[in-house]
C-alpha cells in the first residue's frame, strides 16, 4: 500500500470511529500550488520560430505537461514557446506569447486541480477531494477551488483575486451563510496572503473566512528562486529537453521574481555572492541589472511594493510546514552573471528543501501581530512537497472542518 493510501485510510478510520461526518459541512475552498492550476491555451494565427509547432488550434487544448518526460521531442520547443510571457515594463501588464491565449478551466469547481494532465493523469488533489466526497462534500457546491495562472508575478492577479472574492462570497451564500475554510499550498499561500493582505478587507475577511490553513506556504519566497531566474536550468529534465528553452521560459515568468527571498522578513541578508559583491534582499533590482537583463529587473522593481510577508493575514490560520531538510539559504557564483554559462554552488541551511526554515515559521510572527490565532504546526523532516498528505495535516483539515 502506497504512503498516500495509507494516510487516507488512517484519518478515514479515525472519522468512522467517531461516528462519521456531521450534518452540516463547513465549504472548503483549495487554493493550489505552482504548477498546480491546470492551463488551458488557444492558438489564432501564432508565430512561431519552429516550423512544426501549430500555428492554429482547433479550439482549447492542455498547455501545461507537469512530466517532462510526457512530452514527446521536438514538441517541447511548441510548450516552452506557449508558456512564454512578454512583461510590458511601461503598463506593467503580462502578455502571452503572440497567438496564444490562455485560461484557466471550470474555475470554482475542482476540474483544473484534481489531475494536471486530463481526464486523468498526473493526480494532484485528486484522493484529498476524492476523501472528502466520501464525507458528503459536494464538488462544485461546498467542495471548490480557485485555481490561477500561476506564470503571473504579484502585480498580476487584480482580476484573479476578483474571480476569488466572488467564489468566497458565493460559496459562503450557497451554504446558508457559512463561513469558508481555505486551504493552500506552497505558492498559494504568498498568493493568497497576497488577497488578504492587499485586496480585501477586514470586515470582509470577518465575515466570510473561518480558517486558512496552509501547507508548505511559500510565503518569504526561496532562494531557488535565485537560481532559476539567473542560471541555467539543467536537473531533473530529459536529455531532449534543452536546458536554454527551459531558461528562457522561465526567466519570462513573473512567478521567478516574486518568489524572491522576501526583504520585510529578510532584510540585509546576503542570498548572492559573486566575485564582485554580495546581493541582499534589497539588491535585486540592482542583481538583475547587473546581470543585464533589464526586464526581470524592471518586474522585481514593480514587485517591491507587494514583499510584506511579515503583514499578518487577518483571519485565524495554522501553517503546516516541514523542517530538518537541507534547503538551499545563499547561492555561489565564481564567474560574472552577464556569463549565460556561469556555474554556481549552494550552501544549504534548515527548511523543508524549498522554503527556508524563518519564512516557514512565520506564522509565529503573525501571532503577536494580529487578534486572530495564528499557530504554527512543525512536522521534522517533512519536504515540501510531502505536506500535501501528510497524515498530520489530513488530520488538521479533517479536524477543521469538524470531520
Amino acid at each position: 500500500m502506497k504512503l498516500l493510501e495509507l494516510a487516507l485510510l488512517v484519518v478515514i478510520c479515525s472519522i468512522s470511529a467517531r461516528g462519521g461526518a456531521p450534518d452540516t459541512l463547513i465549504p472548503f475552498i483549495i487554493i493550489p500550488c505552482s504548477t498546480g492550476s491546470r492551463l488551458e491555451a488557444r492558438l489564432t494565427n501564432k508565430p512561431s520560430a519552429y516550423a512544426w509547432c501549430p500555428r492554429n488550434s482547433d479550439g482549447w487544448f492542455n498547455l501545461y505537461v507537469p512530466q517532462p518526460e510526457e512530452i514527446v521531442p521536438p514538441h517541447v520547443y511548441c510548450v516552452g514557446e506557449n508558456l512564454k510571457m512578454f512583461y510590458n515594463e511601461t503598463s506593467g501588464v503580462y502578455d502571452n506569447f503572440p497567438g496564444v491565449e490562455v485560461r484557466v478551466p471550470d474555475y470554482g469547481n475542482t476540474t483544473a486541480v484534481e489531475y494536471l494532465t486530463p481526464p486523468d493523469k498526473t493526480p494532484l488533489y485528486h484522493d484529498l477531494i476524492n476523501m472528502l466526497v466520501s464525507l458528503g462534500y459536494e464538488r462544485g457546491v461546498n467542495l471548490r477551488a480557485a485555481p490561477y495562472d500561476w506564470r503571473l508575478g504579484a502585480n498580476g492577479f487584480n482580476a484573479s483575486f476578483a474571480q476569488l472574492q466572488a467564489l468566497v462570497e458565493e460559496t459562503y451564500a450557497i451554504n446558508n451563510n457559512t463561513r469558508v475554510v481555505l486551504h493552500s499550498f506552497s505558492l498559494g499561500g504568498p498568493y493568497i496572503h497576497l488577497f488578504l493582505t492587499d485586496f480585501v478587507s477586514q470586515a470582509w475577511k470577518d465575515k466570510y473566512i473561518q480558517r486558512l490553513i496552509s501547507i508548505s506556504g511559500a510565503f518569504s519566497g526561496s532562494t531557488i528562486a535565485i537560481m532559476a531566474s539567473l542560471f541555467e536550468r539543467s536537473a531533473n529534465l530529459p536529455w531532449y529537453v534543452p536546458k536554454e528553452l527551459v531558461t528562457t521560459m522561465i526567466e519570462s515568468l513573473g512567478e521567478a521574481y516574486w518568489m524572491l527571498p522576501d526583504s520585510s522578513l529578510f532584510g540585509d541578508e546576503v542570498f548572492l555572492t559573486t566575485p564582485d559583491r554580495n546581493y541582499t534582499t534589497y539588491d535585486f533590482v540592482q542583481m538583475y541589472v547587473d546581470a543585464k537583463r533589464p526586464v526581470p529587473a524592471a518586474m522585481v522593481e514593480a514587485m517591491l511594493p507587494y514583499k510584506s510577508a511579515v503583514t499578518p493575514p487577518g483571519v485565524d490560520i495554522v501553517c503546516v510546514y516541514g523542517y530538518n531538510v537541507s534547503t538551499p539559504v545563499l547561492v555561489v557564483t565564481n564567474t560574472s552573471l552577464t556569463d549565460p554559462k556561469a556555474g554556481y554552488s549552494v550552501i544549504n541551511g534548515d527548511g523543508d528543501n524549498c522554503v527556508m526554515r524563518r519564512g516557514l515559521e512565520l506564522c509565529d510572527t503573525w501571532a503577536g501581530l494580529q487578534p486572530q490565532p495564528a499557530k504554527s504546526m512543525p512536522i521534522a523532516n517533512m519536504q515540501h512537497g510531502d505536506g500535501l498528505y501528510n497524515p498530520l495535516a489530513l488530520r488538521l483539515v479533517l479536524q477543521t472542518l469538524g470531520l
